[in-house]
């Protein structure tokens, strides 16, 4: 059952499952944007804010930033011995903003967010957080950790994850070349060559039969329909980690929700008691 990588890149990453379930593929999928653990700012401490945003609005802005996250270097709060409600450094990174408008109006951006770890910071500097007026000043500590998606939104490593069939799109004997579903796909499936009709991406093939609707020849000259047993599954990158990363971790997280289901049927079964 090979697994195939289309395309890849930092932020996104296509892959072929052959052989695999529909509900096993799409278990990864919703892995993917609700199990896999990122850090996201949880805890805002106002020290000093006289801009026109109250605290709340602030807090609510960073909490959104995404942030790079090295996932081995942290545990999730759940899962670490300490008691503290802001966290210890095994499971939390401490960001300083101090930031002040003089002369003239200025945005205040994520890149001046001060990190305590390098590795943890926004994962682009000209995010705004909050437009300061002359005279203007904010000044706090936030606490980022590491949560999941199911919880909040901002937990979520994902910014897309998309599974579809595959296409199998082919030419029939009876194709006359009129060109019409060339016109009809919004895909750049089809292209005219030479005089010929030619199917060039059929990947890009999203089933919505539109070239069958358009072709005049009898019987149709285009063939189109879903490989059952393969299937595309596309995961974009919310920038905390790499797509591929994040791919491989939601395979962890579904395989760890099966072992935790096998563990607890794998002792005595007691028998269930009737009611009398």
């Amino acid at each position: 059952m090979p697994v195939q990588v289309l395309e890849e890149s930092y932020e996104k990453v296509t892959v072929v499952f052959e052989g695999f379930p529909r509900v096993y593929v799409n278990s990864i999928r919703r892995a993917s944007m609700s199990l896999v653990p990122v850090m996201a700012i949880d805890d805002v401490v106002i020290l000093e804010n006289t801009s026109s945003f109250y605290d709340e609005v602030i807090a609510h802005r960073l909490g959104l930033i995404p942030l790079k996250t090295p996932l081995e270097k942290y545990l999730i709060p759940s899962e670490c011995d300490c008691k503290s409600a802001l966290g210890c450094p095994k499971c939390r990174v401490l960001f300083v903003l101090d930031a002040e408008a003089t002369d003239k109006v200025r945005d205040v951006l994520s890149a001046e967010l001060v990190s305590e770890d390098e590795e943890v910071k926004p994962v682009s500097p000209n995010i705004p957080i909050i437009k300061l007026a002359p005279g203007q000043k904010i000044k706090l500590e936030a606490y980022a950790k590491l949560g999941r998606g199911k919880s909040h939104s901002k937990w979520q490593a994902t910014s897309a994850a998309v599974l579809r069939s595959y296409p199998l799109v082919a030419l029939n004997e009876s194709c006359n070349n009129c060109g019409m579903c060339v016109s009809a796909c919004t895909k750049d499936v089809f292209s005219i060559r030479n005089g010929k009709l030619k199917v060039d991406n059929p990947l890009n093939c999203n089933l919505c039969f539109e070239c069958l609707e358009s072709c005049q020849a009898e019987p149709k000259g285009i063939n189109v329909k879903e490989d059952e047993d393969k299937f595309i599954l596309t995961i974009e990158s919310s920038g905390g980690m790499a797509a591929r990363e994040i791919l491989v971790q939601a395979v962890k997280e579904v395989i760890k929700l099966v072992d935790d289901v096998i563990d607890k049927f794998s002792g005595e079964v007691l028998p269930v008691e009737k009611e009398k």
